[in-house]
């Protein structure tokens, strides 16, 4: 079985009361841990998680500073 693409994981609930920015970085956390997303992978750029998931490039690149160590 293919192993799904990451930008495919990310989803946000549009009437949820958790910023989508929170809900971006949750997602990876949450996929990392189920063991879809490994260590050395890379995440999709900036621009396309912003078109893939309808939302500002700044939500996006706050989810991402949020993952940084």
């Amino acid at each position: 079985m293919k192993k799904p693409e990451i930008i495919d994981l990310i989803k946000l609930d549009e009437f949820s009361m958790t910023s989508k920015f929170l809900q971006i970085a949750n997602c990876v956390i949450r996929e990392i841990e189920k063991g879809n997303i490994n260590k050395n992978d890379t995440l999709p750029s900036i621009n396309d998680l912003s078109l893939e998931l309808f939302i500002s490039r700044d939500t996006v690149s706050g989810a991402i500073s949020t993952l940084k160590p």
